[in-house]
């Protein structure tokens, strides 16, 4: 099941939208523990999740990070933010999975969540500031 890809790992990027014209892309990375008791063996216990993880959201794949002991980080693909208000249910039920699997990102202490926003969305147009203030707005 080798679900949890290196820290290396960049696919080529799938672009999801909602058939809007735009050039304002966000990536969602969000780094979890496994703290749950799914399998004993706590690697074990991770891929397990990953994979369950990555099979449900085909938006998501999850990788290696350094700084988290017995989990990694969920990425996304680049989402534009029409995409995020229309499919806002699969982002809390990508959230309400991890924590059924027992993955936590607040407890314990190292983990973190990044928002990459595509360069483009930050050239200072109107149609483009919008796409700034958009995190704020979901």
């Amino acid at each position: 099941m080798g679900s949890i890809k290196e820290y290396s790992y960049k696919p080529a990027p799938k672009f999801h939208n909602v058939h809007e014209p735009t050039k304002t892309y966000f990536g969602v990375e969000i780094e979890v523990e496994n703290v749950g008791f799914v399998d004993k063996r706590p690697k074990n216990r991770s891929i397990r999740a990953a994979h369950d993880i990555s099979s449900a959201y085909k938006w998501i794949y999850c990788k290696k990070d350094s700084s988290i002991t017995e989990g990694f980080e969920m990425v996304s693909e680049p989402l534009s933010f029409r995409w995020m208000q229309t499919n806002k249910s699969q982002l809390i039920g990508l959230l309400g999975l991890a924590r059924k699997l027992g993955l936590r990102s607040f407890e314990p202490g190292t983990c973190g969540m990044h928002v990459h926003i595509d360069g483009q969305g930050l050239i200072p147009t109107d149609r483009n500031q919008r796409g700034a203030k958009a995190p704020y707005q979901l």
